[in-house]
């Protein structure tokens, strides 16, 4: 989980990264609720850290 923070925060830090990858990452986080069988809050808040 601290991996996903750090790809995360290595998005943010470059410009570069455009809407596509965000989208990406996304539903990576999308993904990976599914499997653990989360509730679509629980993503929401994920991405409010």
């Amino acid at each position: 989980m601290l991996q996903i923070y750090k790809n995360v925060d290595r998005l943010r830090g470059y410009r570069e990264v455009g809407a596509q990858n965000v989208a990406d990452l996304f539903k990576m986080w999308t993904d990976i609720a599914v499997t653990a069988k989360l509730g679509g809050r629980n993503v929401a808040d994920s991405f409010k850290m």
